[in-house]
């Protein structure tokens, strides 16, 4: 998420999407990272604000509108980092990967991907 925030910041961009497979896929770090009070708000309205930002959700089954920018691929699955990389909305993309599946697809999307 710091990476994707600072981005955001050195891109201009006003607002960062967060893609996850479910909603059930943002306990532990990502809620901790966010808090109590931006979950509610993503869980109920698909989008929140955040220090500096406009922080929008998209799940499998819900899809907002969203502004050109970086996204945070949280456990995705293989069909949606490949939506993600051919959206062209989609600046930046970085990807908490679920397993080995989603990095190998990955990998032959952008060979030259960085690792981190």
């Amino acid at each position: 998420m710091k990476r994707a925030i600072a981005a955001c910041k050195a891109g201009g961009y006003g607002s960062l999407s967060l893609a996850v497979p479910a909603i059930g896929n943002l306990t532990g770090d990502v809620d901790e990272y966010l808090g109590e009070k931006a979950m509610r708000a993503l869980e109920r309205d698909g989008a929140t604000r955040f220090p500096g930002l406009i922080l929008t959700l998209a799940t499998k089954r819900r899809s907002p509108p969203r502004e050109p920018g970086p996204v945070v691929a949280a456990f995705a699955t293989v069909e949606q980092l490949t939506q993600l990389f051919a959206d062209p909305r989609t600046t930046h993309l970085f990807v908490a990967p679920w397993g080995d599946d989603e990095i190998e697809h990955l990998l032959r999307l952008a060979p030259a991907a960085e690792r981190f």
